[in-house]
């Protein structure tokens, strides 16, 4: 039995969804921008 690799799970994920026609964008790539209507707690 292989053991549990999260890296290599998160690859066949983002590879699935490559395969979808997705596009990957790293999270540090994502503009982030606070709105009025989004409530803070």
């Amino acid at each position: 039995m292989t053991h549990f690799n999260e890296h290599a799970l998160e690859m066949a994920i983002m590879e699935l969804f490559k395969n979808e026609g997705y596009i990957y964008t790293s999270g540090e790539e994502i503009h982030k921008e606070l709105s009025i209507n989004y409530p803070l707690k």
